[in-house]
């Protein structure tokens, strides 16, 4: 949660508001006062599962890819998510219900980094896992676990027939995932194990909504893959208790809705306002406020006409056919061969806003 004071007038912005019931982190801040807040609504429209019914249904979704064989794929956000990940199944493997021979790839460059950042800040944690510190247990320490951080490491996990793969980006949209799913997506032994948020037009969303094939680094590759949605380990609070969060402030705050799809933020709004008694407005992107007015506005103004979507394309195209060129012109061989990774998610992510355009290539 940030606070920002622009002259007399403050203005909280939530960020990715946490559930209180978070696994990994506290309960979010609470803030009071505010003339503005600027609230996300990933989850606005809907409420989560609990804790107890989420790890019973991950739980079983485990056990039955264990049980059948093949990979286990884990799409997940290196920071948080695959924390919290790595803490389940250690709490499974301490239950008897993860093999001791599994093995378990962490296929992420910065996986390490960032899970040791979490192991130095433990005292930030939550009183769940700072209870399994104190009795010298490392939350993140699987038997068997290898963090991988080579491409050649990489490349080599598709040698392996039976294992559990984690790896970023979370909605497939790059990283080292795509390989991953363009390897095993068309087996009928793989069970790809979503853990979060799929965003509209991802990937990973196109696989959640039950697409048969997918583009996948120039290939239509079929989805025979067994896929599973876990949305209970979600960091974002869910529609109640983004609500029961705003109802902490005082006074008459006015609410910009923002960070989810239209009918998320229109229904957050809605609740603001009917249940209590907020004025909130769902901004366009890119719409400009003065907070002065609106300070003192009685009615709420519509939405500024945003930039012209086209002109935003076409600044962008122009912004990576500049580092295309940049890119091309290096002359530092060895520079160059560790940007591979990252160009290969580029070109999957252009790919897929090629086909959302319309355009296939042969």
């Amino acid at each position: 949660v940030l606070e920002l004071w622009v002259g007399d007038l403050k203005v909280v912005f939530s960020g990715d508001l946490g559930t209180p019931r978070n696994v990994m982190e506290g309960r979010p801040s609470r803030v009071e006062g505010a003339d503005f807040v600027v609230i996300e609504s990933t989850y606005g429209s809907r409420r989560q599962k609990g804790l107890e019914e989420t790890r019973r249904e991950f739980e079983e979704v485990i056990s039955r890819a264990v049980a059948e064989g093949g990979k286990i794929l884990v799409p997940t956000f290196v920071v948080d998510r695959a924390q919290r990940v790595l803490y389940e199944l250690l709490l499974l493997r301490e239950r008897g219900l993860l093999p001791a021979g599994l093995s378990i790839y962490f296929d992420s460059p910065m996986g390490k980094r960032v899970t040791d950042i979490y192991r130095k800040y433990s005292g930030l944690l939550s009183g769940e896992v700072q209870s399994l510190m104190l009795q010298g247990k490392d939350p993140f320490g699987l038997p068997n676990l290898r963090y991988v951080e080579s491409v050649e490491e990489s490349r080599s996990i598709n040698d392996v027939s039976r294992a559990l793969v984690m790896a970023g980006s979370g909605m497939c949209t790059g990283g080292r995932i795509v390989h991953h799913l363009r390897h095993n997506l068309w087996k009928s032994s793989t069970h790809l194990v979503f853990v979060g948020y799929q965003g509209r037009g991802t990937l990973g969303r196109r696989i959640v909504e039950g697409a048969s094939s997918v583009r996948i680094m120039g290939e239509e590759v079929a989805v025979r893959a067994k896929v599973h949605t876990i949305n209970g380990f979600s960091a974002h609070a869910d529609s109640e208790e983004l609500l029961e969060w705003a109802s902490g402030f005082s006074g008459s705050p006015l609410f910009f809705v923002v960070h989810g799809e239209a009918e998320s933020a229109s229904a957050l709004a809605g609740a603001l306002s009917d249940r209590l008694g907020f004025k909130a407005l769902v901004p366009s992107a890119l719409s400009p406020f003065d907070l002065r007015e609106l300070k003192s506005a009685k009615v709420l103004p519509a939405p500024a006409r945003p930039v012209d979507e086209r002109d935003r394309v076409r600044r962008l195209l122009e912004e990576i056919r500049s580092s295309f060129d940049r890119l091309a012109s290096a002359h530092d061989p060895e520079a160059l061969s560790s940007t591979l990774p990252l160009l290969e998610a580029a070109r999957t992510i252009l790919k897929t806003a090629e086909e959302k355009a319309g355009y296939r290539s042969a």
